[in-house]
């Protein structure tokens, strides 16, 4: 099933969560960076990846308390990345 992360919030936050977003098919960025989509083949991908993403947020700042991730969203500081399908 085709789905999309779309990651929304602060500049600086939603780049750096789409940073770490390697497997997407194709990307769209909007309002300057304050709305990125990302579209994915299967839903499967589009987990693995935030999860990925969620991991290596942690590993690069590893005493921030403010990322959060339960399995379709994401939550970085001011950003949010989450899955729809």
């Amino acid at each position: 099933m085709k789905c999309t992360i779309i990651i929304k919030g602060q500049i600086g936050g939603n780049s750096l969560i789409f940073r770490n977003l390697l497997n997407y098919q194709s990307v769209e960025k909007r309002f300057n960076g304050q709305r990125i989509l990302a579209d994915y083949n299967t839903l499967k991908i589009a987990r693995a990846d935030l999860q990925d993403a969620y991991k290596k947020l942690v590993e690069e700042e590893p005493d921030f308390e403010g990322i959060e991730f339960d399995g379709d969203s994401l939550e970085y500081d001011a950003s949010n990345a989450r899955i729809v399908y």
